[in-house]
């Protein structure tokens, strides 16, 4: 955790219920200690399920369903270089977020904002 751009935070949906974790230059490890600090033991378990993402160090938007509970993680891998290419890749992601999402709220064919 050296390194000035990791990132690890929860982003909140706004106008509607639910957070997605989003880590930037964290392992595995890291994570899951921070989440114990903060006593977070639901999102525990959503990111040991996904343990095999987290330590390939790539490009992912995970959704997690553990019983009644969904848990959405954005993991970035260990550098963000605010290149074009990493800007782009980032924005991928935020789309399958989305796309994750908002079906459960919006028809995609009626509102055309979303």
């Amino acid at each position: 955790m050296d390194n000035k751009t990791d990132v690890f935070g929860f982003l909140d949906f706004g106008m509607f219920p639910d957070y997605c974790l989003f880590s930037c230059g964290f392992s595995y490890k890291e994570i899951v200690a921070e989440l114990k600090k903060k006593e977070y033991n639901s999102w525990i378990n959503a990111v040991k399920k996904n343990k095999h993402f987290i330590e390939k160090g790539n490009w992912y938007a995970i959704k997690t369903i553990i019983k009644t509970e969904i848990f959405y993680l954005i993991i970035v891998p260990k550098t963000f270089n605010f290149y074009d290419e990493h800007y782009v890749n980032l924005a991928h992601e935020c789309l399958h977020i989305c796309q994750f999402y908002l079906p459960n709220y919006l028809d995609r064919n009626k509102e055309l904002e979303a």
